[in-house]
């Protein structure tokens, strides 16, 4: 047993990202293909493993990596609530109402 240096551990990141994606391929994973086309199209899948690896590091710098992920992907579940009063309705709104507030400044410079 031995401790992994910086490089080692990236290495072995994406030998199992490598290893992750050929798996999902080789099954037909429905959703991962529906994953990979949503954010590759036919350009390849290096995008989707970056964006992945770089949720993965983020995360890790957290107190709870874990938690902090899980209360992440919870609020993506607006089943129940309209999409107005969810997290990404208000952030959509607010910047559209700046938007708007900004160009009312300047058209009445």
């Amino acid at each position: 047993m031995k401790i992994a240096e910086g490089t080692e551990i990236e290495i072995l990141k994406l030998e199992t990202l490598e290893d992750i994606f050929d798996e999902k391929y080789e099954s037909e994973d429905k959703d991962f293909l529906k994953l990979i086309n949503i954010y590759t199209g036919y350009r390849g899948d290096e995008l989707l493993k970056d964006i992945i690896l770089d949720i993965y590091n983020y995360t890790q710098s957290t107190p709870f990596p874990e938690e902090w992920l899980n209360e992440k992907v919870e609020m993506f579940n607006i089943e129940d609530t309209s999409f107005e009063e969810t997290v990404w309705g208000k952030i959509l709104f607010n910047k559209v109402k700046d938007e708007l507030e900004d160009r009312n400044f300047k058209i009445r410079k």
